[in-house]
């Protein structure tokens, strides 16, 4: 009877060896996951700041062009001195 008690403990031994063999190789797998996510979003936010900055550019040159293109139509349309005078 003896045989068949160490037969016993020794599977259940060799099953507890490979869970926890199981477990460190999920464990290892978790951690190169969570590194890669990190890795992914530190990439993401860099491509962001980009976008934004590209943003704020196109942005700045719109407002640039705006303000010649009103400077223009002012001068185009506005009143003119010399039409002042003979309207009357």
């Amino acid at each position: 009877m003896h045989g068949k008690d160490e037969e016993g403990r020794a599977q259940r031994e060799e099953l507890e060896a490979r869970i926890a063999e199981l477990e460190g190789a999920l464990t290892q797998l978790k951690a190169r996951l969570r590194a890669q996510q990190e890795a992914e979003q530190h990439a993401a936010i860099d491509e962001l700041d980009d976008y934004l900055a590209q943003i704020d550019h196109k942005y700045q040159n719109l407002r640039s062009f705006w303000t010649v293109v009103a400077q223009e139509l002012r001068e185009m349309f506005g009143p003119r001195q010399d039409d002042e005078g003979s309207a009357s």
